[in-house]
């Protein structure tokens, strides 16, 4: 979900877009394996269409900001395993302007068909249709094509052995076929992975598409080459894999996100262990490349229900974009002794201004912050009362003080309901008295900036130092010797006001002006720090990338998740070390026992008006049919059979108990003394298979 957003601007085009597609190449590059070899395609165009910018994607835009589209379109997917899911998630970055995708799929169901029949799975055609109707398909990516009447050499019916997959996939449309083409053409052959990347390509002309076809069954790739192999060999053939995938898209490690949709806990392991460690180079191989750890997203569905799992290591976040912003034009540090908090131009703009000698014209454009200004100043005076010292830094606290200062601002208008610039000074009234001040987790970060930097600086491992902390260590020092001691860098916009052009123009210069200023600063601070850690030059941020932070100080955010490992194990730092995030800055991983058992706990308080519906049950209840994978290597439920589907799910039942004991809630397990009762999951989940719910 998340990414470091990187500045840039896209450019408007207004080219004529040619509405007829290119001409599609496909280029094959070897990839090799100790035990496997295969081939990488590519679907690229000839001449490729510039990223539309505005009149394409304007919707987005307004979202998240010409920034984040910048970043979406030089992302690349990874997508493991072509189900309905997989392709459906893929289809949500198609369109919107991802920068490509590549699908890996294996070889099984090669050749994709449709049943005869009326869709119900059966082997009953009534001859009506000539073979030729098609299953029903719940994936929008992989329609079958025309089935075939031949039977194999098997004795089993072609359709009975290839759809068991491409029956809930919607991307490989089917296309045209006639009677005179054989069975074994190649039009008939194609794999998931490449129709699917055929028609989701489709729908964004500027979006590149490829696809990898491995020996089935795709699991192979998690598990090592060789029986004797440790898992480092897996991680090695992961990594080969995803490199020359890198390498074809031009792309930066942090350009990527893997993609894994409905894959067995087995397969889930290893390659979330990849994206969690990364790659360490071989000293043997010269051609081996640090790969960080990357984001992984984990999409399943079952039926009408469906979870998502994000597995990020570290993510900064710069423009977050958060529902509330309050406007950044620092009146309250302002105010403070006329001219504190290092801005005393804006108080000399307010000062120099007489409401009393303007005309009615020049009245009412007066704008709102010189306002609140003067309208500050007045409510000092009369709340110190005359010939008493003023204090020059109180401000409005109470709730009856906030009604006083908005009186005041009411009867220096001279006719309030035609006067809206002091209609905008009521409604911006709590801009006077309410100072910028950083979240408590930015604070977190920036007190560990400096030991973050020093302990990043004195290792060799990689990464080490990175943008982020460089910018945050700066912005520590900037506030640490700003004259308020907590001044940040000013943003530099002003909302739209009731305001005359010159004063207007006059109020955003001297906004602009200031914000260069303290960007320069910061520019500044930064020369001092790369002179001082030297390993840091090479991710000293440009003009560009130095101008958004600043103006989004207020807004950064540090986003880290367990592992899933650590999740699907139940394993906590106080259990295992191993586990802990060795980022002094993550103030956000509360991954100790007590703190994920307490949100857990939180989550059962506020149940569905339905109890049983409420999700953290249905993520109890996954997780058991999870591990009953591991126990027999099948899903439950796969055999209808009545007394199939009842053992089914007494087993099913076990595995609740035992992992809501694990989990502290009692039942089977063993919690470690520290079980709370909690009255939802004992009435719902240790209640099933025992006269107190359904089995099913």
């Amino acid at each position: 979900q998340t990414i470091v957003l990187r500045s840039a601007l896209l450019i408007t085009t207004t080219e004529t877009r040619d509405e007829t597609r290119d001409e599609i190449e496909r280029e094959s590059i070897p990839y090799s394996h100790p035990t496997r070899s295969l081939t990488v395609n590519y679907h690229n165009t000839k001449q490729r269409n510039d990223m539309a910018t505005t009149n394409k994607y304007d919707r987005q835009l307004r979202l998240w900001g010409s920034n984040g589209q910048k970043a979406l379109s030089e992302s690349v997917i990874i997508l493991f395993s072509a189900t309905s899911a997989g392709t459906e998630s893929l289809k949500n970055l198609v369109l919107p302007g991802c920068g490509s995708f590549h699908i890996i799929d294996d070889d099984d169901d090669r050749q994709v068909v449709g049943s005869s029949g009326d869709g119900d799975g059966n082997d009953d055609n009534d001859g009506d249709n000539d073979g030729k109707t098609m299953t029903p398909f719940h994936n929008f990516f992989v329609f079958p094509e025309q089935p075939s009447q031949t039977t194999p050499a098997s004795g089993v019916r072609r359709h009975e052995v290839k759809t068991k997959n491409q029956r809930h996939t919607f991307f490989v449309i089917p296309e045209d076929n006639d009677d005179e083409t054989p069975p074994t053409s190649t039009k008939s052959s194609s794999s998931k992975a490449e129709v699917a990347t055929k028609n989701l390509m489709e729908l964004n002309p500027d979006v590149l598409g490829g696809h990898t076809t491995l020996p089935s069954p795709l699991s192979n790739l998690f598990q090592p080459a060789d029986s004797d192999s440790n898992t480092s060999s897996t991680s090695s053939g992961i990594y080969d894999l995803i490199n020359t995938i890198r390498i074809e898209r031009k792309a930066q490690w942090n350009n990527l996100i893997i993609l894994g949709a409905d894959l067995s806990p087995g397969d889930t392991r290893p390659l979330s262990d990849f994206c969690w460690n990364g790659h360490t180079p071989s000293t043997n191989n010269t051609n081996d490349t640090n790969c960080p750890p990357i984001p992984l997203v984990l999409v399943r569905s079952y039926g009408l229900l469906g979870t998502v799992r994000v597995q990020i290591r570290d993510r900064p976040i710069i423009e977050s974009k958060p529902e509330n912003v309050v406007e950044d034009l620092r009146l309250a540090s302002c105010s403070e002794g006329k001219g504190g908090g290092g801005f005393s131009e804006l108080w000399d703009l307010a000062e120099g201004i007489d409401l009393d000698a303007l005309d009615e014209r020049d009245h009412a454009h007066v704008p709102f912050v010189v306002i609140l200004l003067k309208a500050l100043d007045r409510w000092r005076t009369a709340v110190t009362g005359a010939g008493e010292p003023q204090s020059g830094a109180r401000l409005p606290k109470s709730f009856a003080e906030k009604n006083e200062f908005k009186s005041v601002i009411r009867s220096m208008s001279r006719d309030i309901n035609k006067e809206v610039n002091f209609t905008e000074a009521m409604d911006y009234s709590y801009l006077a008295y309410t100072k910028m001040e950083l979240s408590y987790e930015t604070q977190c970060l920036l007190d560990a900036s400096e030991a973050t930097l020093t302990k990043k600086a004195a290792t060799t491992a990689t990464p080490a130092i990175t943008q982020f902390d460089l910018l945050l260590r700066a912005l520590a020092i900037f506030i640490d010797t700003s004259p308020d001691k907590q001044s940040t860098p000013v943003h530099g916009s002003i909302p739209d006001m009731a305001a005359s052009t010159q004063g207007f123009v006059e109020l955003q210069t001297m906004y602009r002006t200031k914000a260069n200023s303290d960007k320069e600063r910061m520019r500044s601070i930064l020369t001092e720090l790369v002179t001082q850690y030297p390993t840091a030059q090479a991710v000293r941020p440009d003009d560009e990338e130095l101008a958004t932070f600043c103006k989004n100080v207020h807004c950064l955010r540090y986003i880290s998740t367990r592992s899933y490992s650590a999740e699907y194990d139940l394993t906590y730092p106080d259990d295992d070390d191993d586990n802990d995030n060795e980022n002094t800055t993550n103030i956000n991983n509360n991954d100790s026992k007590s703190d994920i058992q307490g949100e857990i706990v939180a989550a059962t308080y506020d149940p569905y008006e339905d109890a049983e519906q409420t999700p953290l049950l249905w993520y109890v209840a996954l997780r058991a049919c999870d591990s009953f994978w591991e126990e027999h290597g099948v899903w439950p439920g796969g055999d209808g059979r009545v007394l199939a589907l009842e053992g089914d799910a007494v087993e099913v039942q076990g595995f609740i108990k035992g992992l809501v004991g694990r989990m502290g809630f009692g039942g089977e397990g063993g919690g470690g003394g520290s079980e709370v009762e909690n009255d939802l999951i004992q009435s719902t989940l240790l209640a099933l298979g025992d006269g107190g719910g359904s089995s099913s």
